[in-house]
């Protein structure tokens, strides 16, 4: 890798309670976060990865620790906007936290333009992943309910 090369840290999140990697879905965030870093000649340095959103704020917080130790990094890469979080304030909280670290989040299959439009886009995506996990816990207690 080149020295001046851009430099980014890559971060996963997988579902439920497994260990990252075990599952094709989650080879398949590390492949295109890969494939990005590559097409767009940006070095990982290092990757992070939580198997639960129970978790995903401690590695959330440690990779956030290294970007405040090295100013370097200019990228966190992931999969989509809803790995960081499917919560509307919790997500916005967390762009912030790394863009006051010189940090931009880049979600490497939801292009976003530097625009209002992209803003727009960026946090419509959120909200429906937002109504989209709240959803699936409905019809899970639904489920349970009708289950006892």
């Amino acid at each position: 890798m080149k020295s001046n090369q851009k430099k980014a840290l890559a971060y996963y999140r997988s579902v439920g309670h497994q260990v990252f990697n075990t599952r094709p879905a989650d080879a398949n965030q590390r492949e295109l976060v890969t494939k990005y870093a590559e097409e767009n000649e940006i070095e990982i340095v290092t990757e992070f990865a939580s198997c639960s959103t129970r978790y995903a704020k401690n590695e959330l917080q440690n990779a956030l620790r290294h970007c405040t130790n090295n100013k370097e990094v200019k990228y966190l890469l992931i999969k989509s906007f809803d790995r960081i979080s499917r919560n509307p304030l919790e997500y916005f909280v967390w762009k912030k936290a790394f863009a006051d670290c010189g940090v931009e989040i880049i979600s490497v299959t939801q292009p976003r333009t530097d625009t209002p439009t992209g803003a727009l886009m960026e946090a419509i995506t959120i909200v429906f992943a937002d109504y989209e996990s709240e959803r699936i816990k409905e019809n899970a207690r639904r489920k349970k309910a009708a289950q006892a």
